[in-house]
């Protein structure tokens, strides 16, 4: 390439010098000149042919990515042996975390800046529990300039299923009240405390979750909206409308094992092969062209990974 626009250089001056009337050409310069016309020639010809070969990775689609986090160990999770289920243990008021599941959802924390530091909306129950593991994930700080907490919005459709004591929120005032100034938006909330026993059955509050998601995808990839009298924000807002197309959304749910099993395809939870969230467990999935979840590769490696090293732990224990 260097000798071919090398050439071109020298055609160009010698026309410029002749056509001037400044310059004679000898027969060696007729010879430079009729050998950078060759050049020229084929360089035009080559360079759309070579761009027309050349093999161009196509863009990928942006995706939108769910982060499925359970809470951490409350204290309605203790009392269970033997996987006996202790009844009275629900019975316990909206529980909030043992220091054990404080200590898993700050070890979550460090998993989920691994795949996404900052997503762009975290939708949390409102149970204690939940919001607790919420806000040791995603803590608020003033001065965090690296890891800057994300939206929080509090879902009442996030509840736990099942008609216990222990899956009653408290009042959206109460709420607001105990968390000022934590950033955890509670707009979103029924002002009456959803009862017990539902009559949405639990099925149809998942497949409620499901659209929502969907919706709330579509108002941040378009730059952002009013969802339920909150404004979501939208991916990026300090960049034009084609980058925020162009880019993946990340949306973290934070909520409870058993209703995780009604918001996930059927596919996901037929047994054996479905294994409940482990407390604090955090499991990612991407959107497929069909609207489906679908977990990813590096979310399995990491649970096959965890499940290994228990094994192995075991493994050493027995021979010692």
């Amino acid at each position: 390439m260097g000798t071919i626009q090398g050439g071109c250089q020298e055609l160009q001056h010698y026309s410029t010098l002749v056509f001037s009337g400044t310059f004679q050409p000898s027969l060696k310069h007729f010879k430079i000149i009729k050998l950078s016309s060759i050049l020229y020639s084929r360089m035009v010809l080559c360079l759309p042919l070579k761009q027309y070969f050349i093999h161009t990775e196509p863009t990928p689609k942006p995706r939108t990515f769910i982060h499925l986090i359970r809470h951490g160990e409350a204290y309605h999770n203790l009392g269970h042996t033997h996987g006996k289920i202790n009844p009275k243990s629900y019975d316990i008021p909206d529980p909030s975390l043992t220091y054990t599941g404080i200590e898993q959802a700050k070890s979550t924390r460090e998993e989920m800046r691994k795949r996404c530091p900052v997503p762009n909306l975290v939708l949390t129950s409102p149970l204690i529990r939940t919001l607790e593991t919420t806000l040791h994930i995603f803590p608020f700080d003033k001065n965090a300039s690296i890891y800057p907490q994300p939206q929080i919005v509090a879902y009442d459709d996030l509840r736990e299923s099942g008609a216990y004591l222990c899956n009653v929120r408290q009042r959206t005032l109460d709420l607001i009240n105990n968390h000022e100034h934590k950033g955890v938006d509670f707009t979103a909330l029924s002002p009456v405390i959803p009862p017990m026993k539902s009559v949405i059955r639990t099925r149809q509050r998942a497949e409620l979750v499901r659209k929502q998601i969907l919706v709330i995808s579509k108002l941040i990839r378009k730059g952002g909206g009013l969802w339920k009298g909150i404004y979501i924000q939208g991916a990026a807002q300090n960049s034009g409308s084609r980058m925020q197309m162009k880019q993946d959304i990340h949306i973290v749910l934070v909520f409870h094992g058993s209703f995780m099993e009604y918001l996930l395809p059927l596919s996901h939870t037929i047994q054996p092969v479905w294994r409940r969230f482990k407390p604090a467990e955090m499991r990612t999935y991407v959107r497929n062209e069909d609207g489906h979840l679908e977990e990813i590769v590096e979310s399995k490696r990491a649970r096959s990974t965890t499940i290994l090293r228990k094994v192995s732990l075991i493994l050493t224990s027995a021979s010692e």
